[in-house]
């Protein structure tokens, strides 16, 4: 049984990784040490303090030689590569407090502890403080209220209504206009109708004046007018016709105007279709021709 057991322990180292190569990086905030293996590293960490020196055991890592290595930081100080049995401790020496941590590579073939300095309450307070003062503000500052509205808010506003008010006057005016054109074509509509006729008329430089008229439909009316001493019913419209002439004795007034009128409006309705169809024929006969 003590064979097998010391057999057992013969063949451990065997078993066990060896350090290769170990590196150390120092930066303002921490110290890297990284350990790199023959092999993937399967063994225990432990770790542990006593006064200024932080001790981690690596189980089951073997290396042939004791290193005794000074570092140039505020963090740690001093490192202690120690193998004892089957084993490999590192001691890490510092003024100071400090966090360990060990993280592995992928692979296993590397190891990497982190050295970090512990803020204690005494190293808080013995840190260098801000230079910059951030002064509070100032009480004409602070009781300034805000302004709620932007500026921009009513110069839209302004700019909208002064379109609106643009908008209403424009409209304003095309509206008279219209109506001023309106009432300008009535006006020049008689004259425009005794042009219409000049024709009838022997003499067309004199004037003719148009007495009265009475609309049959919505294109032809009926007109009296006055012509070198004598008047003239006259048909006006879709065709121009004469119908009578006669001294200034027949109708002398409007009433007299508007009776002939009604006592011959279907008569000259009829007069008016009559021509009509008799223009319609005509066309019918061109357009067969």
């Amino acid at each position: 049984m003590k064979f097998i057991l010391l057999f057992l322990g013969a063949m451990l180292p065997i078993f066990a990784s060896n350090l290769l190569t170990y590196n150390i990086y120092e930066r303002t905030d921490r110290v890297d040490i990284m350990l790199s293996f023959d092999a993937p590293y399967e063994g225990n960490i432990f770790q542990k303090r006593e006064k200024n020196t932080t001790s981690l055991i690596l189980n089951s890592l073997n290396y042939e030689q004791s290193v005794n290595k000074n570092i140039n930081s505020k963090i740690v100080q001093e490192l202690d590569i120690e193998p004892k049995q089957n084993s490999l401790i590192l001691n890490l020496k510092s003024q100071d407090a400090i966090i360990v941590n060990d993280t592995k590579t992928t692979d296993g073939f590397g190891l990497r502890i982190r050295v970090s300095p512990k803020n204690t309450a005494s190293q808080v307070a013995n840190m260098p403080q801000a230079s910059a003062k951030i002064e509070p503000p100032t009480q004409a500052l602070q009781s300034e209220p805000e302004p709620i509205v932007d500026a921009r808010y009513f110069i839209v506003l302004g700019v909208l209504l002064a379109l609106l008010i643009f908008l209403f006057i424009f409209k304003k005016i095309m509206v008279s206009k219209s109506e001023f054109s309106g009432f300008a074509n009535t006006k020049n509509s008689e004259p425009n109708s005794t042009k219409s006729i000049n024709w009838l008329l022997k003499n067309q430089n004199n004037d003719v004046n148009v007495i009265y008229e009475k609309p049959l439909d919505r294109v032809n009316k009926l007109m009296l007018l006055s012509y070198e001493n004598r008047r003239y019913l006259v048909l006006v419209g879709s065709s121009n016709v004469m119908l009578d002439s006669f001294g200034e004795e027949k109708i002398q007034n409007e009433q007299d105007f508007t009776a002939f009128f009604e006592e011959n409006k279907k008569k000259l309705g009829a007069f008016l279709q009559e021509r009509q169809n008799s223009l319609n024929n005509y066309k019918d006969k061109l357009s067969m021709n």
